[in-house]
């Protein structure tokens, strides 16, 4: 909760309830979201839950109205679809699967990631979709202070651009947001400014439902304005907005405040007309990827792997027949969920080593990304950037000036603030959205425990979690004993196991190869964490990543440059 909201709260008489705010993370972006329904889950008692949706309703209407975002006489009037056409539901699948698809090289993959970092994604509209609010004609665009500028007298999709300086100039306030651009480095209060007084350009130029190209033209010409905030992934702009790939609907900062303005518009006008809402047909699965490997016969494999159930040495003929049997025991893992993969394989559990030759086998050429690439330099820039957009020191009870840490120990908080900067994981419960709390994300990324935790204890516990099916059980996840900083120890908890790590990253960099290893799917809760890692650091999955805006910001800022192996 930020000081906006703090102040509105005490300001409206409603302090009795901040801790609740609090606990859901609610900032000034998300504040003025809120409804009649997410407010229940804030507010108990009628008469203050209706004091306070009263009190954002009128806030967020002389916001419109002094030119925070589109007023109502911006907004045309005509027809126009429901909130839940325009902006699809989630998928109903609790997690998602590393982005690339499933783990096993000998398994058909689905056709994309079944959530995204930024929710709500779905099955886009089709292009054949009739708009319906009138669009200013294209060729009528002039290059003056109107704030567009175009390469002819006729401009097409291809040339056209917008002046972005000229356009955020011409508000107030819009010097100090295009001095941060600048920089590199927006703070979440100006970004929301900016983003403000872009669409609200937009609308009053296209209509509150521009087309994919001005929607595309006006992000390019942002990062081309301000290189500093273009991203490596994909075009460099994918935080401000990306179109709708296949299921997926379209996300970034530019398309998600169009959402908001166009459901306000639509409870303005609840007689509107609804479109009828047209589907894209599923995708085709890609085809399996067939492992090249020794053609074992079913005896033989089984032979090998008992053989490697009893016995520890030598350890080159271990290596040997590990790798001998991995696509047995890929396929093995895939067909047994409920099956515990250490007691069937031991030696991975207790050979160093064997989970990243899997790995490797899987997707090779990224098995050491996360050492090559996560260096000092680039944590620090991570708890830069976060520290403009969250308190995550506070949630990590660390002290927020971070230089005075040591290289090691920036690097291990570095990862450990992303569940804190990055959107929260959410899954569909009993028909609604449920965004995880920021505590519950942080702790299926990173447990914390005190020094002198008793571990079979604390592993009997979790057990009862691991008595689901692997798709279901929050696993793998990181246990770290003494502080988050400096640990004393760090494991991966795994199939009802502790497996003890060298390092604090070499536990991440374990636990990260253990999701494609074991074939699970990402806890849904700290979901986004995982996927900003697989698409970022380790360069997985990277052309048909669908990440959320946040993190697109967040990798423009880092500007990663990943090894060669790692860029495909």
């Amino acid at each position: 909760m930020d000081s906006f909201v703090r102040e509105k709260l005490q300001e409206w008489g409603l302090m009795e309830w901040a801790s609740a705010f609090e606990e859901n993370y609610i900032d000034e972006e998300s504040f003025l979201l809120l409804d009649g329904q997410t407010m229940k889950e804030l507010i108990q008692p009628l008469g203050p839950r209706m004091k306070a949706i009263r009190k954002i309703s009128e806030l967020v209407s002389s916001d419109m109205v002094d030119g925070g975002s589109a007023s109502a006489s911006e907004i045309p009037s005509a027809p126009s679809r429901s909130l839940d056409q325009s902006c699809p539901a989630t998928p109903s699948t609790p997690r998602s699967r590393p982005l690339n698809g499933p783990v096993s090289p000998v398994l058909s993959s689905p056709s994309l990631p079944r959530s995204t970092l930024q929710s709500p994604s779905g099955r886009a509209a089709s292009s054949s979709q009739t708009t319906s609010t009138p669009r200013r004609p294209l060729s009528s665009l002039q290059s003056s202070s109107r704030g567009y500028r175009a390469s002819s007298s006729r401009t097409s999709p291809t040339n056209l651009a917008f002046d972005v300086r000229n356009i955020l100039r011409s508000k107030q306030g819009g010097e100090d947001i295009e001095e941060e651009m600048n920089d590199g480095l927006l703070s979440h209060k100006m970004r929301i400014k900016a983003v403000r007084i872009l669409v609200s350009h937009l609308i009053e130029e296209f209509g509150d439902r521009p087309r994919s190209h001005v929607k595309e033209a006006l992000a390019r010409s942002i990062v081309q304005e301000f290189p500093g905030l273009k991203g490596g992934v994909g075009n460099g702009y994918e935080a401000w907005y990306t179109p709708s790939i296949e299921k997926h609907a379209a996300t970034g900062y530019l398309e998600e405040r169009l959402r908001n303005v166009r459901k306000r518009s639509q409870e303005r006008n609840p007689q509107a007309v609804k479109r009828n809402r047209t589907e894209t047909p599923e995708a085709a699965e890609p085809p399996a990827v067939s492992l090249e490997d020794e053609d074992l016969e079913p005896a033989a494999a089984d032979a090998l792997t008992q053989w490697l159930r009893h016995n520890k040495e030598p350890l080159s003929l271990v290596k040997e027949y590990h790798q001998k049997t991995l696509r047995a025991r890929l396929l093995w893992i895939r067909d047994n969920p409920k099956e515990r993969v250490f007691e069937k394989y031991p030696r991975l559990l207790d050979t160093p080593g064997l989970m990243t030759m899997d790995f490797s086998s899987v997707q090779p050429g990224c098995g050491d990304h996360l050492f090559l690439m996560w260096t000092p330099q680039i944590a620090r820039k991570v708890l830069q950037f976060s520290g403009r957009q969250k308190d995550w020191f506070r949630h990590l009870g660390i002290a927020e000036d971070s230089s005075k840490l040591s290289d090691n120990e920036v690097c291990n908080v570095g990862v450990q603030c992303l569940p804190c900067v990055l959107p929260l994981g959410a899954k569909k419960i009993n028909g609604r959205n449920h965004r995880a709390p920021i505590a519950q994300a942080l702790t299926s990324f990173v447990d914390v425990q005190p020094i002198g935790i008793d571990i079979p204890h604390y592993l009997e516990t979790m057990r009862e979690t691991f008595k689901a099916p692997r798709e279901e059980a929050i696993q793998p996840l990181i246990l770290v004993v003494g502080d988050r900083a400096s640990p004393e120890q760090s494991f991966v908890i795994i199939d009802g196991e502790a497996v003890p790590q060298q390092s604090f990253m070499h536990a991440v960099d374990y636990c990260f190869k253990a999701f494609y290893v074991f074939n699970i799917e990402y806890p849904w809760q700290c979901s986004t964490s995982w996927q900003f890692l697989q698409c970022v650091v380790y360069g997985i999955g990277v052309s048909g990543a669908k990440l959320s805006s946040v993190a697109h910001s967040l990798e423009a800022y880092l500007k990663v440059k990943r090894p060669i192996s790692a860029q495909k």
